[in-house]
Formats: structure tokens, C-alpha cells, sequence
């Protein structure tokens, strides 16, 4: 019994060990790219949703302020149609 665990254990420790984390370095240069090309998802769990195939999602405006690094633009939007007139936003934008 014990040789089982240790057995497992041993196996669980050497795999772990394996793993390498994945640095995640995007620019967000170019947002509508982030959807076909990029690996980015975006899921729009507002209640209610917003209109059928419509995209929340939108590239920043230096208008409005600019992004940390990188170009002024270089950020997601996201604007109230994400819902109704009176809804819940939850809209999310994760990787893939």
C-alpha cells in the first residue's frame, strides 16, 4: 500500500516539475485581430445580452486616456450595449 502512494506521489512531483508557465504578452494593438488570430475569447453573459453578433469589444480611443505602454490606443474597450436598457453587464474577454 504504501509503495502505491509513494509511487504516485513521486509521479504527481515529477510532472509538476515539468510544467513551465506561459508568459501572456499581448499589445492589444490591434483588438478585432485578438478574436480571429489571437487565441482571445469574448463571452457576453450579460442579462439581458445585448443584440445577436453584436461585439462590446472595441480598440481604446486617446481621446478618452491613453494606454500604459506601448501606443495611446493600445487597450480593449468595452461600451454599455454589452446589455439592455436596464441589465447586468458581465462581459468577459479571456484567452483561449
Amino acid at each position: 500500500m504504501n509503495t502505491k502512494i509513494t509511487l504516485i506521489v513521486a509521479s504527481a512531483v515529477a510532472f509538476a516539475g515539468s510544467a513551465q508557465a506561459q508568459i501572456i504578452n499581448e499589445g492589444f494593438d490591434n483588438v478585432p485581430a485578438l478574436f480571429t488570430s489571437g487565441g482571445w475569447v469574448q463571452q457576453n453573459l450579460s442579462c439581458p445580452a445585448g443584440p445577436s453578433g453584436f461585439s462590446p469589444y472595441g480598440q481604446g480611443d486617446p481621446a478618452t486616456f491613453s494606454s500604459f505602454s506601448g501606443a495611446a490606443n493600445s487597450y480593449a474597450t468595452i461600451n454599455l450595449e454589452a446589455t439592455g436598457d436596464n441589465g447586468i453587464i458581465s462581459a468577459w474577454l479571456r484567452t483561449a
